[in-house]
């Protein structure tokens, strides 16, 4: 019998696979490269994640600034012109009667009237003969007090007033564009923690002209995490303009700000764009401003002084019936 011999592998044959050893070694540097790509991803999305929350957080406030300064340009006072030309028209019957009595008495005088006539002292023929000259007395017509329906009250870190830059969401939808609106600091819970609790600004509006301010149709969060907001109020005297903190439509007895509004209010406001989950704040922007009021609708400040005594003397720039 005849055994053929085993053949043996060639060098070449045994050399082209790959040990334990290497395919172990190359696992590893595989994993280790797995490893830095994803740490390395993990780090980009966190950045990325940072700049958006950033970036979200200056496009909401730059978003805040644009409707406060809508709000506060189309803010409006209110004057009945129909009032206040009935209320002009009794004050000039009067004032132009007095006027003629004057000159009637100095003319009977200057005739050689004897004895001299005297406008305090005049009998009741005199005064007849008098009116029968000039005419009768004109009736004392009561002044009517016009109801005043639009507001501006500030603080330091509030601001209510009345606005014209209300809108309808239908055209048939029986609504004033008139809105109370308000801006305050207050606490909310924050839109991406709940647990966290920050201060938020606010705004309320509503389309009932009821004088009460701070009670609002709907309230509204603006901005989360505000680090600062600053009002103050420009008075309206065009010679010494001044900047105040307090601004108080209602208060008649003041000069300044009885039934009112400023000429312009500044707005100074910071927010934290980059808050951790602790509360603490990392990053924040700030805006300043100064917004005009296009129309105060106030009695011109060059006749002041006159309107402490007789307020009819000033007319108003404007108004609606």
């Amino acid at each position: 019998m005849y055994f053929k011999k085993p053949l043996k592998k060639s060098k070449k044959q045994h050399s082209s696979g790959f040990t334990l050893l290497e395919l172990l070694i190359s696992v590893g540097l595989l994993a280790i490269m797995g490893l830095i790509t994803a740490q390395t991803l993990k780090n980009t999305n966190r950045r990325s994640a940072k700049i958006t929350s950033g970036l979200d957080g200056v496009n909401a406030l730059r978003s805040a600034f644009k409707l406060i300064e809508r709000d506060i340009a189309a803010g409006f006072n209110h004057r009945d012109i129909n009032i206040f030309l009935y209320n002009q028209a009794q004050t000039e019957r009067v004032a132009r009667y007095d006027d003629r009595q004057k000159e009637y008495v100095e003319k009977k005088n200057k005739e050689g009237a004897n004895p001299q006539l005297n406008l305090a002292s005049l009998t009741e023929e005199q005064r007849k003969e008098m009116e029968k000259s000039i005419g009768p007395k004109p009736q004392n017509k009561p002044i009517k007090t016009e109801r005043v329906v639009t507001h501006f009250k500030g603080e330091k870190d509030s601001l209510f007033f009345t606005s014209s830059s209300g809108t309808r969401l239908r055209e048939s939808e029986r609504i004033s564009e008139l809105i109370e609106v308000g801006y305050i600091i207050k606490d909310c819970r924050s839109r991406k923690n709940k647990k966290l609790r920050t201060k938020c600004l606010w705004r309320s509006v509503s389309h009932n002209l009821d004088g009460v301010l701070e009670e609002g149709e709907s309230q509204t969060v603006l901005l989360e995490n505000i680090k600062e907001f600053e009002i103050s109020y420009l008075t309206f005297n065009s010679e010494d303009p001044e900047w105040v903190e307090t601004w108080d439509s209602e208060n008649v007895a003041d000069i300044i700000m009885g039934n009112k509004f400023p000429s312009a209010v500044s707005l100074d406001l910071s927010i934290s764009t980059q808050v951790d989950k602790s509360g603490k704040s990392n990053k924040s922007e700030r805006l300043f401003g100064v917004f005009p009021i296009r129309f105060p609708n106030n009695d011109p400040f060059k006749n002041l002084k006159s309107s402490v005594t007789n307020n009819t003397n000033n007319p108003p720039t404007g108004g609606t019936n």
